[in-house]
């Protein structure tokens, strides 16, 4: 007889075909478990994704190739595959937004082919096709960035030169516009999501899920305390004691106690014992930032809370938290409970530095050249830090580029910046 419980579905081609490439996009992508178990649990994802599911997984499927490729359908997808390894994820995209592009009744009717548009750049329709469909075997940036200057929205119908000019001077004004509005200042920068910030909340989420004990270490200005912040603002029951050069265990069992507005009493081990009774079995835990700044005995405490409270607690602090945490004899009975222990970060990624230039300058800085080597470049030149990008760069790139218009973002100024004003060597 059947078993639902024990014998797995038997998948069909298609639903085979979906488990594989979202296990694939997972891997590539580094997605952690909370960034695609939205709706649906984790044990329930890993079953399906594995081929493993007793029951029909199609819902399931669709709803993580939902959360994963948004629209994308999978003959998009495979035709993604065909392309030549000169191509990366943005030149793919930009192909597919090309393709969709050309496809559009307002172009058709307008005579705007495929054809057309290599002609109107000097080159053959054999030549657009290469480039767009994933056959260039050459870096086909520069030549899809053309392509889709060509047939962008803006810029479908012939202008004339008064056109063209009042269109770019609009353009300007804008840009002037939302540079003179944008406030980059010390400690007030708007909260950005980043590998940083989501690491972070899965630091806490696996805290409050496991009930123990989470540790996160990172150099500092990476984003730790806008994290934070973020995770806090969202999960106001959170308890965050902030850690200093004077924190004791009786310094930190008070704050605590103030923040459940509980009575002053006479000892320490009264006040635990009331903490305890408070917070047993509560859905929220205990964040101790700038842990690594702490008196060594102020984490006594919070492992006796956590163990007779069952609430979980998290460790931040700089990266030398770590080896003191594991390397520490004193610091063995908490390290024992570390259920989440992610590999300190010394720097942001690529990525997260585009990501933070471009937000928070709301794409109004304009850059000479934006491809990819910019974007590495500008990586090493802010050292994979926060801090230097957003609260020492931006402000005076912004600064510059606000009173001229004509001022373009490039290597050069960047470079100038840091050392007139940074006091920091050209790269």
């Amino acid at each position: 007889m059947y078993n639902t419980k024990h014998t797995p579905f038997r998948y069909n081609a298609t639903q085979r075909k979906m488990a594989q490439k979202l296990r694939e996009a997972i891997e590539a992508r580094e997605m952690k478990p909370l960034d695609y178990c939205k709706t649906v649990s984790m044990e329930l994802v890993d079953l399906v994704l594995n081929e493993r599911s007793a029951d029909n997984p199609t819902e399931v499927l669709d709803e993580l190739w939902k959360i994963i490729f948004g629209d994308l359908k999978m003959s998009e997808l495979e035709a993604a595959d065909k392309f030549t390894d000169k191509y990366s994820a943005e030149d793919i995209e930009l192909s597919r937004k090309i393709l969709q592009r050309l496809d559009a009744p307002e172009l058709r009717l307008s005579g705007v082919t495929a054809g057309y548009v290599a002609k109107k750049l000097g080159k053959t329709a054999g030549w657009f096709s290469q480039i767009v469909n994933g056959k260039y075997n050459a870096d086909p940036s520069a030549h899809l960035r053309a392509i889709w200057a060509a047939i962008e929205p803006a810029q479908i119908a012939e202008q004339t030169s008064t056109t063209q000019a009042a269109a770019e001077e609009t353009a300007t004004s804008t840009r002037q516009k939302v540079l003179s509005q944008l406030n980059l200042r010390y400690g007030d920068v708007p909260f950005v999501q980043t590998s940083m910030s989501e690491l972070i909340d899965y630091t806490c989420a696996h805290a409050r899920r496991a009930r123990r004990f989470s540790v996160f270490a990172g150099a500092p200005g990476l984003g730790k305390t806008y994290g934070l912040q973020e995770y806090i603002r969202q999960n106001p029951n959170t308890l965050l004691v902030v850690g200093h050069e004077q924190m004791t265990a009786n310094i930190l069992l008070a704050e605590l106690s103030m923040m459940l507005g509980l009575p002053k009493l006479k000892t320490a081990s009264r006040t635990m014992d009331t903490i305890i009774r408070t917070l047993h079995g509560a859905d929220r835990i205990i964040i101790l930032d700038e842990t690594d700044k702490c008196k060594p005995n102020a984490l006594d405490p919070l492992r006796t809370i956590s163990d007779r409270a069952q609430i979980g607690v998290v460790l931040i602090g700089n990266t030398k938290l770590t080896d003191r945490l594991q390397a520490e004899e004193r610091y063995e009975l908490i390290a024992s409970r570390v259920c989440f222990w992610p590999t300190p970060k010394g720097q942001l990624d690529s990525e997260d530095i585009k990501h933070l230039f471009q937000s928070l300058t709301q794409m109004s800085l304009p850059l000479v050249d934006a491809d990819p080597t910019w974007w590495t470049w500008l990586h090493k030149r802010v050292e994979g830090n926060a801090r230097l990008l957003c609260e020492n760069l931006l402000p005076h790139l912004v600064s510059v580029c606000s009173r001229d218009e004509t001022k373009r973002v490039d290597r050069m100024l960047v470079n100038s910046i840091f050392k007139q004003v940074l006091n920091k060597p050209a790269i």
